[in-house]
């Protein structure tokens, strides 16, 4: 749009200048308005007279523009040098041109002299056009640039475009749901949700040069406690901050029992007979944004962007500074590379010497650390992220709030709410779609907060009978606190020989359930629960969390990483998910066969770029700030997006928990259905048996020979043996390589 279209330096003129002719567009302006007025469309200027004839009605407007761009002048006689918004100025005319055109085409004057309304301007276009696309499609263009330019001149761009078109679609499609049935209600003791006002919040900041401009976002409008949230009209989302402190009344009132509200069935699904009553957690248990964030000027925007100017054409890189976006972390300026002379040639600046200049940069602008992508992707410019002096949090809320989020869970999806770009549109991922997630960042990057909003994002819009969680913690740290969830089939896993057997159950599970499907035709989950009959459960979805996988590749990575690998290439049609996350992203932890299965990967702030590389296969993630600063590769897109993580306060995670564990649900039950195939204490205890079989079969024995057999390295295989040994089942030696069995001790 226009809005994007950069700006260009107005050659400096002095004060007087501007100011004589400030007053003369003035003075021109009025004197022509007033002439058309007064003597009916004949002025007593010649000029008037020619501006009626070319413009017709189109000089009313003109003479307006003129005394507008007058008042401009003077109001900034004393900012040097003057720059002029050509890309805004561009659109009017575009504007004024085709509103004429269309007047001459609806008019059809057959000559010049016979222009009305259009004047000889409109008459002339609208017969060159009607004589080249024909009545019909000529009106249509000029149609269609009429509205680009009314878009231009009110600089709507096409998120906000795009946003009010689904709110209208929404607020249309918008069904009142059926009264609830008494047999399905929750106990009377349980409150009914109440309206809470959405208060209003700004989003992410978003400026060009010269013309810098903040792209606030609309509050989103009251959600009524009896209409679903997925169909409460559309905005867009706020922008929050950091929840300010409460005074103890306030949490004593949330201590009381958290509203509900019902859930609300997909369009097409079967009712089914003897269901319990899905009831959801309400937006009441998370805290609402701020009324906004703060503002930053724009002179100290365009600075930084002059600096960066200067720094770069310092070291012959010439560079313009086009736009300007503020996001909750970051700033990004966009960078047009210039042209150097060659000898006789006119050349672009080449990208790598802008990327070489990095350290440079962020010398020049004193800041921690600066990152530049290069180009950005889809757009002919370079980015330069700068850290803002003051972050600003995005609230999970706000999160929830957006249509993104809803879009994905009315579809069905695992709604993931992934975080905010610096263009202030909410990133949400389907987690089964991706269908896992790798996550990976040093201590204090964020990555055990993002872990909490992923699994908060799933309680708020599934119930245990469409969703379990299986969540391994051997750090006993992070997630603990959801040990009470009815979604869980068991208590958190914490016991690394525990979390292997778990792993055992899941991959009996999933081959049980292509079992099933195969019985009844179906390919996957959202088939088989489809062709399911009326009054049977539902075949739910299984979301797996590992929080730490170093320790578990360190504990058995023999049995871990063929495990992992086997559920990531076949549980995506079982409705099996993982999200598997370390602070160590090295490759004896992601080795490249889990690597090479999970497409979807989240990096955070990490120590150096040999564990940016393991966990993207690029570099960058060293670069981030840490608190919630992320790169999220989704499985559909070739670069990496740098995202702000979203913001879940304990208290907030307090309340959706005391929520679910005061239902009528069933709490986890104490024994976990992996008991039996947790491994015993010995690690090699099933080698050991194996080994024997070996043995048994060919009455000889011999390292080598386990280490061929059993596939294992030799000094395991060595080991082995000698416990063989120790145990006294094996003879003397016939050969160097291989020992008699000894019988009798074989058969006792």
């Amino acid at each position: 749009m226009a809005a994007n279209t950069g700006w260009r330096p107005v050659p400096a003129l002095g004060c007087a200048s501007l100011g004589v002719g400030g007053l003369a567009l003035v003075a021109l302006g009025f004197g022509e308005g007033i002439a058309f007025s007064v003597l009916g469309r004949r002025p007593l200027a010649g000029l008037g007279e020619l501006w009626w004839r070319l413009l017709g009605w189109g000089a009313w407007p003109c003479a307006l523009l003129l005394a507008l761009a007058g008042v401009g002048l003077l109001a900034r006689a004393d900012e040097l040098p003057w720059r002029l918004p050509w890309g805004r100025a561009l659109a009017v005319e575009t504007l004024l041109a085709a509103l004429l055109t269309l007047i001459g085409l609806a008019r059809g004057a057959a000559t010049a002299a016979d222009a009305g309304p259009e004047g000889q301007l409109g008459w002339a276009l609208a017969a060159v056009s009607r004589e080249a696309l024909g009545g019909t499609s000529a009106f249509l263009l000029w149609l269609a640039a009429a509205m680009l330019g009314g878009l231009s001149t009110l600089r709507i761009g096409g998120a906000r475009l795009a946003a009010g078109l689904e709110a209208l679609a929404d607020a249309l499609a918008m069904e009142v749901p059926p009264p609830p049935d008494p047999d399905t209600l929750a106990p009377p003791s349980r409150p009914v949700v109440r309206a809470s006002a959405q208060p209003p919040a700004s989003a992410a900041q978003s400026a060009t040069v010269g013309a810098l401009r903040h792209r606030g976002q609309a509050p989103m409008p009251p959600a009524e406690s009896g209409i679903d949230r997925e169909t409460t009209s559309a905005g867009p989302a706020p922008a929050p901050t950091l929840p300010g402190p409460r005074d103890p009344a306030a949490d004593d009132a949330r201590r009381r029992p958290p509203p509900v509200r019902d859930a609300s069935r997909p369009s097409g699904a079967k009712p089914r007979a003897g269901r319990r009553s899905t009831l959801l957690p309400g937006l009441d248990l998370f805290d609402p944004a701020p009324a906004g964030e703060a503002r930053v000027e724009d002179g100290a925007l365009q600075a930084v962007g002059r600096r960066i100017e200067e720094t770069l054409a310092g070291f012959g890189v010439p560079v313009q500074v086009v736009e300007i976006e503020r996001g909750p972390t970051f700033t990004r300026f966009g960078l047009r590379p210039g042209y150097v002379m060659r000898g006789d040639q006119r050349l672009r600046v080449k990208v790598s010497r802008i990327t070489a200049l990095q350290q440079d940069l962020a010398l020049a602008l004193a800041a921690p650390t600066v990152r530049i992508e290069a180009p950005v992707p889809g757009r002919p410019i370079v980015g330069i992220e700068v850290p803002n002096p003051d972050s600003t949090a995005v609230g999970l809320r706000a999160m929830l709030e957006d249509p993104a989020f809803r879009r994905v869970a009315r579809a069905g999806g695992l709604a993931l709410a992934m975080g905010r770009e610096v263009t202030g549109e909410t990133v949400v991922a389907d987690l089964a779609r991706m269908p896992h997630l790798l996550v990976a960042g040093a201590t204090g990057s964020g990555k055990s907060v993002f872990l909490n909003v992923l699994l908060a994002s799933l309680l708020f819009q599934h119930t245990p009978d469409d969703l379990r969680l299986i969540l391994i913690d051997p750090k006993r740290v992070e997630l603990g606190r959801f040990g009470t969830l009815p979604h869980l089939i068991a208590g958190v896993v914490t016991d690394p020989a525990e979390a292997v057997g778990a792993l055992r159950w899941l991959v009996a599970e999933m081959e049980r359930r292509y079992q099933v499907f195969s019985e009844r035709g179906a390919r996957d989950r959202a088939g088989f629960n489809a062709q399911s009959p009326a009054g049977e459960a539902p075949l739910p979805a299984l979301v797996v969390v590992i929080d730490e996988l170093a320790d578990l590749m360190m504990t058995a990575p023999e049995e871990v990483e063929p495990l992992l690998t086997r559920l990531a290439q076949m549980g995506r049609a079982t409705g099996i998910h993982l999200v598997v996350a370390t602070q160590r992203p090295s490759t004896d932890v992601v080795t490249g066969l889990i690597k090479a299965n999970f497409p979807a990967r989240a990096a955070f702030a990490v120590s150096s770029g040999i564990d940016s590389r393991v966990i993207l296969d690029q570099m960058g993630a060293e670069s981030l700030l840490g608190r919630g600063d992320m790169l999220f590769q989704p499985p559909d897109r070739p670069h990496a997006r740098r995202l702000q993580g979203a913001l879940v306060a304990d208290a907030e995670l307090d309340r959706l928990i005391d929520f679910w564990r005061g239902s009528h649900w069933d709490a986890p039950r104490r024994l976990p259905p992996w008991e039996d195939l947790v491994p015993s204490g010995d690690p090699d205890a099933e080698l050991l048996d194996q080994a024997r079989a070996i043995a048994q079969e060919g009455r000889e024995l011999s390292a080598s020979l386990l280490q061929r057999r059993l596939r294992i390295g030799y000094s395991r295989a060595r080991k082995l043996y000698d416990r063989l040994s120790e145990e006294g089942l094996v003879a003397g030696s016939r050969d160097s390589e291989g020992f008699d069995w000894v019988d009798d001790e074989f058969d006792r």
